[in-house]
Formats: C-alpha cells, structure tokens, sequence
C-alpha cells in the first residue's frame, strides 16, 4: 500500500517486527509515508490514531486478549471510514496450535459474522486445514468488508 501512494500506519506489539520492516528497500524510500507505533492492541491510544481507508488485520486480532477484545474492537471499527474496509482474520477454537493459550480470542463462525454487523461483507471464506506442526489444525475465516 505504501508504494501505491498511501499513508500507512503499523501497529505491532514487538520492536523486532519494525527493525525488520525499516530495513526493506522499498519501505526505506517510502518512510515518509509510514508511521509506526509499538503497542499492545488493549493499549492503543485511538483519540491519537487517524481515521482510516483500510484496516488490514492479517492474522494479529486474536492477539487481543479477550477481556480487551470488545472495546479494542469498537474502537477499531471507530476508526474506519464510512465505506472503508476491513481485511484480516479471527481464529476459531478449532485453532489448535493456540488452544491452550487464556490471552489469546477466539471467534467462532457467527461470532465472527457478528462483528461485522456495520459492514456489507464483501467475501468470507473458512479455513480449515492441517498446520506444518505435526498434529496441529488452522481453522480460521478471512473477511473483506466494506463499512456501511
């Protein structure tokens, strides 16, 4: 997105995820465009953070913990654009490389439909299928969705 021209703001909770992003050729050049900010989901500061265009939540909502989801999330949706759109994933329970973890949410598939009750759902798609661990599945759903 940031060599087509837009502003993009990355949020990760882990330094390292940034120190090997800012090393990429093609964020270096395009810096001016980015801001990044290092933080937990639950601690975003969002009266701070734009509106935006676009969320792309690719495999990091579940990292949420679950006494933080709800509110997290609102503000998230907050956050987007009248007709603006939400890419990503949540994780079902089904998710068993995580299934023992407490800090992690989970969403089943009509938990997962209902988040999305602001928006007009433009594809969703589970997944379920063997992980590259031994003994492990991935069962997951990907939505694209436009807010209404």
């Amino acid at each position: 997105m940031i060599d087509k021209g837009f502003d993009v703001v990355a949020i990760d909770s882990e330094k390292i995820a940034f120190d090997l992003m800012l090393k990429r050729p093609e964020i270096i050049k395009q810096r001016a465009h980015l801001k990044t900010i290092q933080s937990m989901f639950q601690n975003l500061d969002f009266a701070s953070l734009p509106f935006v265009d676009v969320v792309l939540a690719s495999f990091s909502l579940p990292f949420c913990p679950p006494k933080y989801f709800n509110e997290f999330w609102k503000n998230l949706v907050s956050k987007i654009k009248l007709g603006g759109y939400f890419i990503g994933n949540t994780f079902d329970l089904g998710f068993t490389k995580f299934k023992s973890s407490t800090d992690m949410t989970f969403h089943d598939k009509q938990q997962t439909l209902d988040l999305f009750k602001d928006f007009n759902i433009i594809h969703f798609e589970e997944v379920k299928k063997e992980s590259k661990e031994n003994g492990q599945f991935e069962h997951f759903y990907i939505i694209f969705a436009q807010k209404k």
